[in-house]
């Protein structure tokens, strides 16, 4: 592949692991809002059956917590690396202005 190739390739990989982190967040918040409810749930709760449900559910839904959390790190350094790689394919950009203005000016 051709330096172009990769610097192209290197955007939409960065982009789809900014979708990624994106859609992430907005579980890791749902989560976090059904933590606090759960919370409120366990405490108030006199049913122990459902006492013991609400604190099964609280602790899976900890445990997403955390697993959430490692991904978007792992997301972030993802990111962060195809950031880097675009920056050592950076020609690109200057070939693909021209390019564009190349294709302009044929066209007119």
């Amino acid at each position: 592949p051709t330096k172009a190739a990769k610097y192209w390739q290197c955007v939409r990989e960065q982009s789809s692991y900014l979708d990624n982190l994106m859609h992430l967040s907005f579980d890791y918040r749902r989560n976090e809002a059904k933590i606090k409810w759960l919370e409120g749930k366990v405490e108030k709760e006199e049913d122990e059956y459902k006492a013991t449900k609400y604190k099964i559910d609280l602790d899976e839904c900890r445990f997403s917590k955390a697993s959430m959390e490692k991904v978007a790190r792992h997301r972030m350094r993802e990111i962060k690396m195809w950031s880097k790689l675009k920056k050592e394919f950076n020609v690109c950009r200057k070939s693909q202005r021209n390019y564009s203005r190349d294709i302009r000016s044929r066209s007119i």
